[in-house]
């Protein structure tokens, strides 16, 4: 492969801040997708304790 061209100055600077804006990019959107999972984790253990909690109360049931 042949060398066309070199990179020099601002071009150089605009590629790695290209580059930078990706990976924050993909960082955000990591971060955001675990806040995401944490509160869905969270919501479904809440149900599981209010599940487990009814039935091993047995207020309200009418299964006695």
């Amino acid at each position: 492969m042949n060398l066309l061209k070199e990179i020099q100055g601002e071009e150089v600077k605009r590629i790695l801040d290209q580059a930078e804006e990706q990976r924050s990019g993909f960082s955000f959107m990591n971060q955001k997708q675990a806040g995401i999972q944490e509160m869905i984790q969270a919501s479904l253990k809440k149900q599981r304790n209010k599940r487990k909690d009814y039935w091993d109360d047995g207020s309200g049931r009418d299964d006695k």
